[in-house]
């Protein structure tokens, strides 16, 4: 998958890896300046993604999407914490569904 991130409000972008690793997600999570904005994404070949991302400011905050065969989601419940974008991602990229139930999602 390919690991991707977005900051400023868009207007920077550059691509981690084409091949997306659990230390790579890690690291990028952890690197992070939450207090400003940033959206990191990883992209199946299929076109299918997962967006994590957003600021710790309370004026932005947290969030959680994907889309998948077509059908976009947003999550709910806004997260609280890097942490649980992390925790996303590294379920996304073990094509797991532990992430998605966390949150609700079936």
């Amino acid at each position: 998958m390919k690991l991707r991130v977005i900051s400023n409000y868009g207007t920077e972008e550059r691509t981690v890896s084409e091949n997306a690793t659990r230390e790579q997600i890690v690291h990028t999570v952890d690197y992070l300046d939450w207090s400003g904005f940033h959206q990191v994404v990883l992209e199946k070949p299929n076109g299918d993604w997962l967006d994590v991302g957003g600021s710790l400011d309370p004026s932005d905050g947290l969030s959680i999407m994907y889309e998948e065969s077509g059908n976009k989601h947003v999550v709910a419940e806004a997260p609280e914490l890097p942490e649980e974008l992390k925790h996303a991602l590294l379920g996304y990229l073990a094509e797991s569904d532990d992430w998605k139930q966390a949150y609700g999602w079936r």
